[in-house]
């Protein structure tokens, strides 16, 4: 399939502002359509914000050339910006379901997640949490960036969140899986949680209820988009790409080394720019050593550029497939053509595409296995780990630790009622603690632990680590600090 065909197959179906739904109506805005609103709540939001200072794979700070988690997401923009455009989808949806697929994300990248998922549905057991975690349903960075733009953020006294569009909702909820995978204490060969008791069962090993989500995850249930898809893809390309240039950065991997994984791997498509990637393997050592950003630069413009045409054949040829099903000449369609559209392109068969999803997850494995899975990568796990562990901890035992907003937070979310945060607040609090002492509220223990997850979700890597300091240093003790 030649650049031809690939350009503006997807033109027919892109997604249509006029049919994209906001949960409180609003007014049409003269310069913008309903996407590039939403592009724009989220870059102002402080969540967005503070993704410059959050884990990708390395620690924020660890080396100044590293990916942070803002970063990352700006190449996901771009990356899916590009090829909404090129295959005639809508560029400014794509934009933004990009911008916001991570602000859900906790400090310390992935293993803060897994952390609180564990807290949150009682694998790690603490004092005064329930017993039921049902309810608690767990923590995943997808659906907490749903609950952070739905609930948590705000632009107006009148209801909380961001009142972004069906459409950005469903691509940044559904930008990875749903569901939990395997809790990580389940054994296959005992067919058990080797973290639980023989007369206990695992809240992780096959839960899929998320009821603290459900509510969230229903009112964008109709807005899946072919842009949501192409943001999957993109955050994909950006993450194989970065976990390279960081681990050359690290001096985890080597470029000679990279250059023939990917002829390894890859060999046998008509590669974009090969002439580029033999370039690259023509330089030597030397050279690379003494002009190492020039490599990288080249590497990552090949890498990214192969990828891209990859995926946007991909959908071309599902694209040119679904043309023979649908009428061309229609506007918009309806909700059971909608349903058939995605179930047809679901199931066109692409094999060529379908070994390249194979040795692409090959490839992954091996990135994962020396960068991911590095001494440097699981050290600052480790302790990334640890410190989340005990902040949670502090936090569920002694609520009153908690800053005076997030206080705020939980006597309105228990009352219903709006409060101030004014010096009776941590009175308010303190009497709600001394009365659930004794008849142990559930809904207002599991309110405690849902606002210390979110708390928690919400810091950056250096305020976590102040945080800490804050709770357990020594060195200004005598000040109280």
């Amino acid at each position: 399939m030649n650049s031809t065909e690939i350009l503006n197959s997807g033109k027919l179906f892109c997604a249509k502002t006029n049919l994209a739904k906001r949960e409180f109506a609003e007014d049409l805005d003269p310069l913008r359509d309903e996407f590039k609103k939403d592009r724009d709540r989220i870059l102002y939001s402080k969540e967005f914000r503070r993704l410059s200072g959050k884990t990708q794979v390395f620690v924020a700070g660890f080396d100044d050339n590293m990916r942070t988690r803002l970063t990352h997401t700006l190449e996901v923009a771009h990356i899916s910006k590009a090829m909404s455009s090129n295959l005639g989808l809508n560029s400014n949806l794509a934009e933004a379901i990009a911008l916001g697929h991570d602000v859900g994300h906790t400090p310390f990248g992935h293993v803060g997640e897994r952390t609180l998922n564990m807290f949150m549905n009682g694998c790690i057991r603490v004092d005064n949490m329930p017993t039921d975690f049902s309810c608690c349903a767990g923590f995943k960075h997808n659906l907490q960036g749903l609950r952070v733009l739905k609930t948590l953020e705000k632009i107006t006294p009148r209801y909380d969140g961001l009142n972004l569009t069906n459409y950005t909702l469903w691509g940044i909820s559904n930008h990875t899986d749903l569901k939990y995978k395997q809790c990580g204490f389940y054994s296959e060969l005992e067919n058990k949680c080797l973290n639980r008791n023989e007369f206990d069962t695992c809240p992780l090993n096959g839960l899929t209820e998320l009821s603290v989500y459900d509510e969230l995850i229903a009112s964008v249930n109709e807005g899946r988009t072919f842009e949501a898809m192409v943001v999957q893809y993109a955050d994909e390309i950006a993450q194989r790409h970065h976990d390279i240039e960081d681990g050359l950065y690290a001096g985890l991997l080597t470029p000679s080394e990279m250059i023939d994984k990917i002829h390894d791997f890859f060999s046998s498509y008509t590669i974009p720019n090969r002439s580029e990637l033999e370039l690259l393997r023509s330089i030597n050592s030397s050279v690379i050593a003494a002009d190492k950003s020039t490599f990288l630069s080249r590497l990552s413009s090949f890498l990214i550029g192969f990828y891209r045409i990859v995926y946007a054949k991909h959908f071309a040829y599902r694209f040119k497939s679904l043309h023979k099903n649908f009428d061309c000449k229609s506007e918009s369609f309806t909700k059971d053509q909608i349903l058939k559209l995605f179930k047809d392109f679901d199931e066109i068969n692409d094999e060529d595409f379908d070994d390249f999803i194979q040795r692409d997850k090959e490839f992954k494995k091996f990135l994962s296995s020396r960068v991911i899975f590095s001494e440097t990568a699981q050290i600052m796990d480790e302790k990334a780990d640890y410190l989340i562990k005990q902040l949670f901890i502090s936090y569920v035992r002694n609520p009153k630790l908690l800053p005076d907003n997030t206080i705020r937070l939980i006597i309105e979310d228990y009352s219903g009622n709006k409060v101030e945060v004014d010096f009776d607040c941590r009175n308010k609090l303190n009497a709600l603690l001394f009365q659930n002492n004794e008849k142990r509220d559930p809904k207002f223990i599991r309110l405690i632990n849902r606002k210390v997850c979110d708390y928690i979700a919400g810091m950056t890597d250096q305020y976590a680590l102040d945080q800490y300091s804050k709770l357990f240093g020594t060195n200004n003790f005598r000040k109280g600090m």
